[in-house]
């Protein structure tokens, strides 16, 4: 999966991908971000789970929901899932 973020324009890419999980902004500043989520720092950021669902929008169908599921709960055993739930994804900047 990847959180693309054209400047306050946000959308999920590759929604049935749940061995990869990262943000793209590939133009603006990021803020766009803050609508599913937060940044720790430049090249981290943390994405509510919720957000994720919503941006999947039409492919979130039960099977994926338990794809995603089967994700968050790998993700878990990594220490990527906060105490409030939000999953830790590494941030790209295509705008420099």
């Amino acid at each position: 999966m990847v959180i693309v973020v054209r400047d306050n324009t946000v959308t999920l890419d590759e929604p049935a991908d749940f061995k990869g999980f990262k943000v793209v902004v590939e133009s603006g500043d990021g803020s766009g971000l803050f609508s599913v989520g937060r940044l720790a720092h430049r090249d981290t950021a943390w994405i509510t789970a919720e957000a994720v669902r919503r941006l999947a929008g039409d492919a979130a169908t039960p099977g994926w929901e338990e794809g995603f599921q089967a994700m968050l709960d790998y993700a878990k055993t990594k220490g990527w899932i906060d105490d409030a739930g939000d999953i830790q994804a590494h941030v790209e900047w295509a705008t420099g």
